[in-house]
């Protein structure tokens, strides 16, 4: 199909694979190899058959394929020339990684939450921090990014960690499919979200001293609607208007932004003293039932805490979101509290639900009410039922006695030559030449 050609038109000599391209008007065809060794040439010569041959059965060749992919620039553009191969996609040049972290993140934000972003932020600049801005985004690599998490775990919690690299995940993600680099190299990071190891219950108790210390109604307000409505601040909490309070049906819509829908929750009683105290001294024009800055919040609530006496704990408001869902969970079922709350019962689960010691308390006294009930009935079942010693001692012989008579009434027959029948309780062949001896021994 193919020969190969030395052409002596220079100082040193070159080979070429000449070819005759039937599916071309039988048109022949040169492909110019270069200065090279008769080995190389006869390697290239096998190959270009098989784009030959694939090229006349239309039917890609992909070993050929893969052959000629690795092959330099201009040899393969030899044989691209000659209709064997198809160009090469023009190479892209990978993006640095502020560039492109700062382009993706811009075009997320129409349908992104405003805290979404943020958190977005937040990565790129902890990425920022370990690689260089300029790095080109395919120079990373996975021991690189393995190094990175590593060096984040040693300064943040494991939770904070896996937020970083689910983030870094996705955001890399995008450059893989938009063809900028071929792998992704955080693919492996564990990332998987788990519940926070500070995790602290605010108990019903704590929750009304701190109310105590409120400096005004505003801050009592907001405070309720966090820890017995389990609103998200500030996206819920600053976002409810009068609109949204339903008075005669006792019911809140919340614009969840974090999920981009309403939701309805009930006016509860912790909350609907609060709330119609601010609507009475609301005045007119006032839409925003939390009037209060989002900023600040949480140096705020800080040091409400610690003028009540306690210990001001991490994640201040988020901490009052999951005290608020775990003890709903305790009055109404589980999927209804999902719901009211803003999130799949999964997400309930594993990141909100608490045990609480109240529940170590009830297991206690049930157990304990429980043994009392049946050492009081053991106590009096001992009483009634109690015998003599002497009488206990003829039960246990009439017993025995009665067991023997069973022994012998169920003592085996006398057996055969034959192995006994199995699954029979009288063992013994039922061979007829053991007829009479079975009849004499049963005193017929």
């Amino acid at each position: 199909m193919a020969s190969l050609t030395t052409i002596r038109d220079g100082k040193r000599p070159t080979k070429a694979i000449d070819f005759v391209d039937n599916s071309d008007g039988r048109k022949r065809k040169r492909i110019r190899l270069g200065p090279c060794n008769n080995k190389f040439a006869q390697h290239c010569k096998a190959w270009v058959e098989r784009l030959i041959a694939a090229k006349a059965t239309n039917h890609p060749d992909l070993q050929a394929i893969e052959w000629a992919n690795g092959l330099a620039d201009d040899l393969h553009g030899r044989i691209v020339k000659q209709g064997l191969l198809s160009p090469r996609a023009p190479q892209t040049i990978a993006p640095s990684l502020s560039d492109f972290l700062s382009k993706h993140i811009e075009q997320r934000e129409p349908e992104l939450a405003p805290s979404s972003i943020e958190r977005l932020h937040d990565t790129q600049r902890v990425l920022e921090a370990f690689f260089d801005p300029q790095t080109s985004l395919d120079a990373i690599a996975a021991d690189m990014a393995h190094d990175w998490r590593a060096s984040l775990r040693s300064q943040s919690s494991e939770a904070t960690t896996r937020l970083h690299c689910r983030n870094a995940k996705a955001m890399v993600r995008a450059a893989v499919k938009r063809g900028l680099i071929v792998a992704n190299p955080f693919a492996e990071l564990a990332s998987a979200a788990i519940a926070a190891d500070h995790d602290r219950y605010v108990s019903p108790q704590e929750s009304c001293a701190v109310l105590n210390e409120c400096p005004n109604l505003q801050w009592r307000l907001l405070f309720v609607l966090c820890r017995f409505a389990g609103l998200r601040c500030p996206s819920e909490t600053h976002s409810l208007t009068w609109g949204d309070i339903n008075w005669e049906c006792k019911r809140i819509t919340v614009h969840d932004k974090k999920r981009k829908r309403l939701r309805v929750i009930p006016i509860f009683p912790e909350v609907a003293t609060y709330l119609e105290q601010a609507f009475d001294i609301a005045t007119e024009g006032d839409e925003r039932v939390i009037t209060l800055s989002k900023y600040n919040r949480h140096r705020t609530l800080h040091a409400i805490v610690a003028r009540a006496g306690i210990e001001p704990w991490e994640d201040l408001f988020q901490a009052l979101r999951q005290a608020a869902e775990t003890d709903l969970a305790k009055r109404f079922p589980q999927h209804v509290v999902s719901r009211w709350i803003g999130h799949s019962m999964k997400v309930s689960e594993r990141h909100y639900l608490q045990l609480t010691d109240d529940f170590y308390s009830a297991a206690a006294e049930t157990s304990a009410d429980s043994a009392a009930v049946a050492s009081r009935n053991g106590l009096k079942a001992t009483e009634t039922n109690a015998i003599a010693p002497a009488e206990a001692e003829a039960i246990i012989v009439a017993n025995a006695e009665e067991n023997q008579h069973l022994r012998e009434k169920t003592q085996a027959r006398p057996r055969g030559l034959e192995p006994p029948t199995t699954g029979s309780t009288v063992r013994y062949s039922n061979q007829l030449s053991y007829g009479p001896k079975l009849l004499f021994h049963n005193g017929y």
